[in-house]
């Protein structure tokens, strides 16, 4: 111990005084040897009962005989400097007021009027101003509702400004965001089918394909490309109905309903040029459908008849043993094959040509008529010369 050192205050509390006789500790009594051992522990580094009651090794302060050691005082609280104060304000000052300007600004041009006050937006304000939507407001197609989409739409909208900035840029310009189905919806709910001609437009059928697709530059119509194409069309709609794998089917009968009753796929009869039959006919059709047979009613020779079966995939019925003399007067008697000499283009010319006999069949010095070497009607297959020669002609 030090020169002039006072008593030495130990971390249990309890004074000790080393230069008391042969080491005992002055005023602390025989119940302190326990206590002396510890002293000894902690000079010599090892851990001692005590410490581990203590683990924090704090140094408490000295407590009077039988009242427990007090607890350390706990350090004073932090305090914001002034100047911290005013850099923290001064910073939520400028947030609120840089938020408040963007909404504001925002609202500002959201306005129809602020659509035009570009140069690259005229084109599309002047169709717009013309179109069946003027009375509707711009963001009311071009910003989904709800306030996140309004912030997000507004956001994505910098583009337009650096577009504005950077450079003049021609129309049509890149969309933003493409108008989404439910601002459609929102003024056109339930749409009805439509219809024209033989052609119907279900739209529930189509509920997974972007009004826009179908009705693009509806209101931009005088900006493009792409140029506007009248719904319905068949351009249009052949567009998506490609036929391809994964693709909407392109049979006719997708969209047309036939205005007759079942007779198999459209194509078999039609293509799309027209719907007449001049244009077109089934390619496994007995006869052509053309010249003289284009007017002609299919139930004119399908006629329904008990016991008569009808086309596979059809509703029609096969006509049994057709001929032409099933339809048309029988003109040569014994003969029935008409189209061996005659075509559907009309009865006459007569495609058959005779060999020559003399000089009256066909041509020569004495031409003569079918009847006067076919003498029997009932027959027209067998020839005679007579009554003009007696019997068989020499070739005189």
């Amino acid at each position: 111990m030090r020169p002039g050192a006072g008593p030495i205050l130990p971390w249990w509390g309890k004074t000790l005084n080393p230069d008391g006789p042969d080491g005992e500790h002055a005023g602390l009594g025989p119940e302190s040897e326990d206590t002396a051992s510890d002293w000894v522990s902690l000079a010599s580094g090892a851990e001692t009962p005590s410490s581990k009651a203590n683990p924090s090794g704090e140094t408490p302060v000295a407590a009077a005989a039988g009242e427990p050691a007090a607890k350390p005082p706990k350090p004073p609280k932090k305090r914001m400097s002034r100047r911290r104060k005013i850099v923290f304000i001064a910073i939520a000052a400028v947030v609120v007021v840089l938020v408040v300007a963007s909404f504001v600004t925002a609202e500002a041009f959201s306005t129809n009027k602020s659509c035009n006050s570009c140069h690259e937006m005229n084109p599309y304000y002047n169709s717009w101003s013309v179109s069946v939507h003027k009375n509707t407001n711009c963001i009311q197609c071009h910003i989904p509702p709800g306030f996140p989409s309004f912030v997000k739409t507004k956001i994505l909208s910098l583009r337009e400004l650096w577009v504005h900035v950077a450079g003049t840029v021609e129309p049509p310009l890149a969309v933003t965001r493409k108008i989404p189905n439910s601002n459609c919806l929102a003024c056109h709910a339930n749409p009805a089918v439509e219809k024209v001609g033989t052609t119907s437009f279900p739209h529930s059928a189509h509920s997974n394909v972007k009004c826009v697709d179908c009705h693009v530059r509806l209101v931009h119509r005088t900006v493009n490309p792409p140029f506007y194409v009248t719904p319905m069309t068949m351009s249009k709609c052949l567009s998506c109905h490609t036929g391809q794998s994964g693709a909407p089917p392109s049979t006719c009968s997708t969209c047309h309903t036939p205005p007759h009753e079942t007779r198999g796929e459209c194509s078999n009869c039609h293509n799309t040029n027209s719907f007449s039959r001049s244009l077109a006919a089934p390619a496994n059709h007995p006869l052509a459908l053309t010249g003289g047979h284009e007017g002609v009613q299919c139930s004119t020779c399908h006629v329904s008849k008990p016991g008569v079966a009808v086309i596979p995939g059809t509703s029609l019925p096969k006509p049994a043993g057709l001929t032409c003399v099933s339809c048309h007067t029988v003109q040569h008697p014994g003969l029935t094959d008409c189209a061996s000499c005659h075509t559907v283009s009309g009865f006459a010319p007569s495609t058959f040509q005779h060999p020559q006999e003399g000089p009256h069949v066909p041509t020569g010095e004495h031409v003569l008529t079918c009847q006067n070497c076919h003498t029997t009607p009932q027959d027209y297959k067998q020839a005679t010369c007579t009554p003009c020669h007696k019997g068989t002609p020499t070739g005189d």
